[in-house]
């Protein structure tokens, strides 16, 4: 089992809660999870500070590796040479994704930063995680379909997409678009979760938590959920690591 979404240090946005390695470390084992993908946690307050943050995740991957799998986090309101720049360099450095939180800094997939993230993930081939349903209007999910119609290549995965208020039109963006999956974190209701992996498919769910704290439940939800065994493995671990074109990881 991979747990595809958990922050690493300290949240300047929201509660200031801060998540060390150890922490995160401690927690798979006692879930018995064979990897994490993790995420720096939330900052807008410079460029230096996200630097940081990203070098940290990074390196907690250099130092875990085929066990913990770097997110990387830049503001997307950059231009397109410095988005760029930074990620090809996280990429050299073994980050697995870029992560686009709507609500820290207000992206706006209409606007032509929309596109800039966009072409940054086709041109280094990473998938994008965009956190949906917070920082309304801006994070409704049905903004980002035209850019996932013209980026196809680009593999979006729909961070907290099972949220009752925006799931509809999560769905309505998965309906049209074959390029978009389902993350799970902050929820959802097991009924919810069986449902949404017998329409789309277990290959387009990833298992999420969001928080240290939720890993447990994320874990009992997807074993007591009524799928099957090969639809549990699929969405509890092999999904997100198609997503993040690793073709195998050496069970801890």
């Amino acid at each position: 089992m991979i747990d595809a979404h958990i922050k690493l240090g300290k949240d300047y946005i929201s509660d200031g809660k801060d998540t060390t390695e150890s922490e995160i470390l401690k927690e798979m084992e006692k879930l018995h999870l064979d990897g994490c993908v993790v995420y720096p946690a939330g900052s807008n307050i410079s460029l230096e500070i996200e630097r940081e943050n990203n070098e940290r995740v990074l390196k907690f991957g250099q130092e875990n590796p085929n066990k913990i799998f770097p997110v990387c986090q830049l503001n997307p309101n950059y231009e397109y040479d410095l988005f760029f720049s930074e990620f090809a360099d996280y990429k050299k450095k073994g980050c697995k994704g870029i992560s686009i939180d709507t609500e820290v800094y207000g992206w706006d997939a209409h606007s032509h930063h929309g596109r800039v993230v966009f072409e940054t993930a086709s041109n280094l081939d990473l998938p994008l995680f965009i956190s949906s349903g917070v920082g309304l209007p801006l994070g409704q999910p049905i903004r980002l379909y035209d850019l996932c119609r013209e980026y196809q290549n680009v593999k979006v995965v729909l961070v907290y997409a099972t949220k009752s208020y925006v799931g509809d039109q999560c769905k309505v963006l998965a309906d049209e678009c074959s390029n978009i999956y389902f993350e799970t974190s902050l929820g959802p209701n097991i009924r919810s979760l069986k449902n949404i992996v017998k329409k789309y498919g277990a290959n387009r769910v990833a298992m999420g938590s969001g928080l240290i704290e939720l890993m447990g439940h994320s874990v009992y939800s997807f074993e007591n959920s009524g799928l099957s065994q090969t639809e549990i493995q699929q969405s509890t671990g092999k999904t997100i690591l198609e997503i993040m074109g690793i073709e195998e990881v050496q069970v801890c």
